[in-house]
């Protein structure tokens, strides 16, 4: 066997062996990987990369019955004011620009600051001079 065949070969021997010991099992639903075993996520994620409760990469109906939603690694029972629920992806959603609260994406019921509600949407409040 010349010098550039067995060359070849270490290297694929090399390649393979590594990816070997790289590869991560497939886990099922509501399980992660951790030290090539598949372990539960935290029982109010669907899906997640960590066992604890900020790792939660997928909402939805938990084990308990509850809807919860994503936001910020948390699957959340109430999504947080600025923020509405997206009852089809479970995932909180931000509302529009200069909205406090809000319904849906483009729907809002309270307005940030110095912002006034016209038909949903926040507006600049100005000033006539003279008022």
């Amino acid at each position: 066997m010349n010098f550039s065949k067995v060359k070849l070969f270490t290297i694929i021997f090399v390649f393979v062996y590594f990816k070997g010991m790289n590869s991560l099992p497939s886990c099922p639903i509501g399980e992660f990987a951790l030290n090539n075993q598949c372990v539960d996520c935290h029982p109010n994620c669907m899906e997640c990369n960590g066992h604890e409760l900020f790792n939660c990469t997928q909402c939805g109906i938990d084990e308990d019955g509850y809807v919860r939603f994503l936001h910020q690694g948390y699957c959340r029972l109430h999504c947080p004011r600025g923020f509405f629920q997206d009852r089809g992806r479970y995932t909180c959603e931000a509302c529009i620009h200069n909205c406090e609260l809000c319904m849906d994406s483009d729907m809002c019921l309270k307005c940030k600051g110095k912002y006034k509600l016209d038909n949903g949407v926040c507006r600049t409040t100005q000033c006539i001079d003279g008022m």
